[in-house]
């Protein structure tokens, strides 16, 4: 059971981390929230099977890249600004 969360959770943290290495901002920041609403939807497919551990696995995924597009949105804003594009 633990060994199985292990799994899950370095998976889970390996596909943010090729998001995050995304270099463009604006194709980052849609593919964070294209796969977090992959994320949600693998969530209640698991939830629905009485999976709990990978429905959680699946939603600490998705809350990573929707925190991953935030990120990527407080950068490029104050970028923005200073450019006067508003």
């Amino acid at each position: 059971m633990i060994v199985l969360t292990l799994v899950l959770a370095a998976v889970s943290t390996v596909d943010v981390a090729s998001v995050k290495s995304i270099p463009e901002w604006d194709d980052r920041f849609r593919t964070a929230l294209d796969k977090a609403a992959i994320c949600l939807t693998d969530a209640r497919k698991s939830y629905d099977k009485g999976e709990i551990e990978q429905m959680n696995a699946s939603l600490r995924t998705m809350v990573g890249l929707v925190e991953l597009s935030i990120e990527t949105l407080r950068e490029i804003v104050p970028r923005a600004v200073e450019r006067g594009i508003s």
